[in-house]
């Protein structure tokens, strides 16, 4: 990547690049204590939106694909955002709908790509070739989008509809800079856009949660992307990390409830009904959780750590947090195996003799397409559990961690793209691709296939 040379760029140039190089470690910023109501104060309830938002997206071109002009990008934008004004200076926060784009070719923080490792992770809808690709971009159109907290799921309507006609049939890679993740343009509807099709969207499936390890060996959790939706993000400082599934799927729970109801009551607490959700998605999954129909968690301003967004933060506690999750999501932690005949015990253990090889081959990227799918038993209840495929993206020691490949029968939360960790000792079997881009593997699904063709199962 060349250097840029400051004699070749005017001083507006230059004064833009310190204002990014300042900003890019948390390229979306967030509102300042003015924007929310004190906690304290002794009201009937109190709106913990922020009066504004503030959201940035990136456009990395492939190949040699050119990215959009700025005219493309002013003229798309009279005609899918009528009323947003263009700006001129980036970071400023605003309450009156616009927009300020700029093409960047000296990448620096969060406008350089991840690693591949990363990509793997967290944009996982990436193909092979787009994530390398990714990796030797050097420019990226970056465009921030703002506007205030009045019908703000409409705004995220009309500006995800944006991305996605801007990037419509082109080889593009798109960051959400918000949440750290990225899309192709066929991902990003089916990820982002998407959820924008009901009256009240689908914010919590908008957001990341990112879970790290203290010390004490306990865990903590945290919401990315609250902002996009005028909240504070929210945090669980210290639990189990064999439970962190359930904190983290609490986050979910909550954020979604705050972005359909946003008052809390004046000592600080969120009365969650679940009989009360009203998208559409987010009302049958709350049927199917174990808990009572209400439940109530106390919020508490919290300090940001290293890497958190740079949002106002609420930190979420009850009397008894772990019972009160316990009561949600099911108290059980282990796994009852189911009982299979001796046949098909040896083909697995025979799939089992090839896993050192393939974790060797997986984290050395010698694997075709970086392709690895594996059958675990997964929880899916309190005392349940169902043997489901996970496609895998990092595999640490004796620990993977992947996303479904398939929905639970009989637990709708566990769905397709939902992050769970597999103990190595408990893959039952696996399937990867030849040279051909054919899948292979999968002895132990052609058995059961070839005992219920003959009445067995």
């Amino acid at each position: 990547m060349n250097a840029i040379t400051l004699k070749n760029i005017s001083s507006n140039k230059i004064r833009r690049i310190l204002i990014l190089g300042l900003s890019m470690i948390l390229f979306c910023q967030c509102n300042t204590d003015k924007g929310y109501e004190v906690l304290k104060d002794k009201i009937s309830g109190i709106d913990i939106s922020t009066k504004d938002f503030f959201t940035s997206y990136g456009f990395y071109a492939l190949s040699n694909t050119i990215l959009p002009s700025e005219k493309e990008v002013d003229s798309l934008a009279n005609v899918l955002l009528p009323g947003y004004k263009k700006y001129e200076i980036r970071n400023i926060r605003r309450d009156e709908p616009g927009y300020y784009v700029e093409t960047i070719h000296h990448l620096q923080g969060a406008l350089r790509p991840p690693t591949h490792e990363y990509l793997k992770m967290y944009g996982s809808s990436l193909s092979k070739h787009e994530r390398e690709q990714l990796l030797k971009s050097e420019s990226v159109l970056a465009i921030t989008f703002y506007g205030g907290k009045d019908n703000i799921n409409v705004e995220q309507k009309r500006i995800h509809k944006f991305i996605s006609e801007l990037s419509a049939n082109k080889n593009y890679v798109i960051a959400d800079f918000v949440t750290l993740q990225y899309f192709n343009s066929e991902s990003w509807n089916t990820a982002r856009l998407i959820h924008y099709e009901n009256d009240v969207s689908n914010s919590a499936d908008q957001i990341l949660i990112k879970i790290s390890k203290a010390d004490n060996g306990m865990c903590r959790a945290v919401t990315f992307g609250m902002e996009k939706f005028c909240l504070p993000d929210l945090s669980i400082p210290e639990f189990s990390c064999e439970a962190s599934k359930k904190y983290s799927d609490l986050l979910l729970l909550v954020g979604q409830y705050l972005s359909e109801n946003r008052r809390i009551s004046s000592d600080s607490t969120l009365q969650v009904q679940l009989s009360k959700f009203k998208n559409p998605k987010w009302k049958v999954l709350a049927k199917k959780l174990n808990a009572l129909n209400d439940f109530k968690i106390r919020f508490k301003r919290t300090s940001l750590q290293i890497g958190d967004k740079n949002n106002v933060q609420y930190e979420i506690s009850s009397r008894d947090l772990k019972s009160m999750v316990d009561s949600i999501f099911g108290v059980s932690n282990t796994l009852q195996y189911v009982l299979h005949d001796d046949q098909i015990k040896n083909i697995s253990a025979e799939a089992r003799k090839e896993l050192p090889k393939l974790k060797i081959a997986f984290n050395t990227n010698k694997l075709v397409d970086d392709y690895l799918v594996v059958k675990a038993p997964i929880l899916t209840g309190s005392s349940s559990k169902e043997w489901m495929w996970v496609k895998v993206i990092r595999w640490d020691q004796n620990v993977l961690e992947g996303s479904l490949y398939n929905t639970a029968s009989n637990n709708a939360y566990l769905k397709e793209g939902v992050v769970v960790s597999v103990d190595e000792k408990d893959i039952f079997d696996f399937i990867i691709k030849n040279q051909k881009g054919e899948l292979i593997g999968n002895e132990t699904e052609k058995y059961l296939l070839s005992q219920k063709s003959k009445g067995v199962y």
